[in-house]
């Protein structure tokens, strides 16, 4: 009949989703169903709205109607009916490890002077980025004339509370000369609120420092490990 001959090219085009079914070895989802449903109804609506020129046209529209069912069957039914790995690839991208020991730190024996350590990715390592005074007084004002520096720092690991520095020319923390040009590490340790080196000098991290409000500074340690 012709109906019978409408409903064959769609009954050809759903046959590869029975052997979908057979090679997942699981019911097809509730998505792959409903994407049958809508060719199923799409096709009788083209009917319904007269869509029927001649048996060439009906074929055609049939036939693409079950193409369209069963590609979105194949690809719901592959993936389970859940997101495909593209789109919830963003979501599980590894984070940037935040370090303690990065961001911008207040250096109380060269007020004004930038002293920012920049951590890589994971942490483990970076560079320490500052600016001296360059006619030599130990502070930086808005309009003194600065000379900007930089050291690589290593951690053990991310976590880790130490962080080592080479001092080749000048010491970290007095910026002054020294007389042996020979690379040193130096070894400085996290407290709480900011950077403890060996001989005593300490740097504060700028978001955990608040301004004295009396003859000794409050410090806030606030970094959650």
């Amino acid at each position: 009949s012709l109906d019978d001959r409408a409903s064959a090219p769609l009954r050809r085009t759903m046959a590869p989703n029975r052997g979908v079914q057979r090679r997942a070895g699981r019911p097809l989802s509730q998505a792959c169903v409903a994407a049958v449903l809508l060719a199923l109804l799409a096709a009788l609506a083209c009917r319904a709205c007269g869509f029927v020129a001649s048996g060439v046209d009906r074929r055609s529209a049939l036939r693409t109607l079950g193409f369209f069912a069963a590609a979105q069957a194949v690809a719901l039914t592959a993936g389970g009916g859940e997101p495909s790995a593209m789109a919830v690839d963003g979501d599980q991208a590894k984070k940037k490890y935040k370090s303690k020991f990065g961001g911008d730190f207040i250096d109380l024996n060269h007020p004004g002077c930038k002293r920012t350590i920049f951590m890589n990715f994971d942490g483990s390592g970076g560079k320490i980025v500052g600016e001296d005074n360059m006619e030599g007084k130990p502070y930086c004002e808005r309009m003194s004339k600065t000379q900007k520096w930089n050291v690589k720092v290593a951690l053990d690991s991310a976590t880790s509370d130490e962080i080592t520095f080479t001092e080749e020319g000048r010491s970290m923390t007095t910026r002054q000369r020294k007389d042996n040009g020979t690379p040193v590490a130096v070894t400085a340790k996290w407290d709480g609120t900011g950077i403890v080196f060996p001989d005593g000098s300490k740097w504060i991290r700028e978001d955990l420092y608040v301004p004295e409000k009396s003859d000794v500074p409050v410090m806030r340690a606030q970094f959650a490990r």
